[in-house]
């Protein structure tokens, strides 16, 4: 059995850290100046936002009448947001809107406050077709135009259609692994989130059967997405994991939740999956060509930023967890760099989980 650093304790505290102090990137876009159409503020004394699990939420009455949209409470308990043909419902504590039958999953649950309702602010921001920004200095949230020109440049890959570029591999197990035992599955699809819901992701499946199962999207990011070579960025990733796995767990090896650990990376090396003697017994495994670290630690190449334990632990079925980290590289001689998302895996047994919403941004 591979040998676990002991640092749950140390890990526990970063991510209670992470859940009371919220990365102001969660919040907003980080992006430059403009002239918002308006504003809401996290300033203590004058605060028009509310934190909820990390994301900043508005009152939707204020976030869309300024942008020309109009909001009507039906008899069913729905609200209606209207804007020409354009029809959005949404209801209180509920984690969804509604256009038509097409459903877009929300962070967190709209709520009622104070007979104000509040809607998680990116999230609504981009569907109502503007854009958010976040500006540190004053803990202000601006709404501007989208394709304003202010907005920094970013990629987004929702999965749609198909893997939009992403690919996905599987290290830290034999070369000779037999499918039955590790039932490695991987592919694009709709997450099984709310009743309805089609957002979709790309999923990784496996069986831990050597106790150190890394398993990974990753994707080339070149000319198209405005890399150029030998260059030096700083890039923002962010990005949603659909979960199933709560707290309180205990399985073989640790816990389904809280031992399998998310990490991620901006590389100018390509990921590879490379046949390499690593393992104490000798049997020739299969190894990632980058430094991941082990299991609760994280490397030079990809930083650890979390587990895969849902916000709301003891909830059914699947929920959205969001990530987000900033990276400093230099894109390689043919200007590229390389994107790695995934998971390093203490529990030994079967873990199944979706990526979607993944932001990159160039600054």
């Amino acid at each position: 059995m591979t040998h676990k650093p002991m640092i749950t304790a140390v890990l526990g505290t970063m991510l209670l850290a992470a859940a009371v102090f919220p990365n102001p990137a969660a919040l907003a876009a980080d992006t430059l100046s403009s002239q918002p159409i308006t504003a809401f503020t996290l300033a203590h004394k004058n605060s028009t936002a509310l934190i909820v699990k990390g994301y900043a939420t508005v009152p939707l009455k204020d976030l869309a009448s300024s942008l020309g949209w109009q909001i009507t409470l039906k008899p069913n308990g729905f609200y209606e947001l209207k804007k020409g043909t354009t029809v959005l419902t949404l209801k209180p504590n509920e984690t969804q809107i509604l256009q038509g039958k097409q459903a877009t999953v929300l962070p967190v649950p709209v709520r009622l406050v104070n007979q104000r309702l509040y809607v998680p602010v990116r999230a609504v921001t981009q569907l109502l077709g503007a854009e958010t920004i976040w500006e540190a200095s004053t803990k202000t949230i601006k709404i501007v135009a989208k394709n304003s020109g202010s907005i920094a440049p970013q990629v987004q890959y929702t999965f749609t259609k198909d893997t939009e570029g992403w690919t996905s591999g599987f290290a830290d197990l034999p070369v000779d692994h037999g499918q039955a035992d590790y039932q490695l599955n991987s592919g694009v699809g709709v997450i099984p989130l709310a009743a309805g819901a089609t957002t979709r992701g790309f999923m990784l499946s496996g069986m831990n059967r050597s106790d150190d199962l890394f398993m990974f999207i990753t994707r080339t990011l070149s000319s198209t997405e405005g890399v150029k070579p030998n260059t030096n960025y700083t890039v923002s990733l962010s990005f949603d994991m659909a979960t199933s796995e709560g707290g309180e767990q205990m399985g073989v090896g640790g816990s389904p939740a809280q031992s399998v650990y998310v990490k991620a990376g901006i590389v100018n090396t390509a990921p590879k999956v490379i046949a390499d003697d690593v393992s104490s017994t000798g049997t020739p495994h299969l190894a990632l060509n980058l430094d991941k670290g082990i299991q609760s630690v994280g490397g030079k190449d990809l930083l650890l930023l979390g587990n895969v334990e849902k916000p709301t632990p003891e909830a059914a079925g699947y929920e959205l967890k969001h990530f987000e980290q900033e990276f400093t590289v230099r894109s390689n001689a043919s200007g590229k760099l390389y994107v790695i998302i995934g998971t390093d895996s203490g529990y030994e047994g079967l873990t199944s989980l979706y990526y979607t919403n993944i932001d990159i941004s160039f600054h």
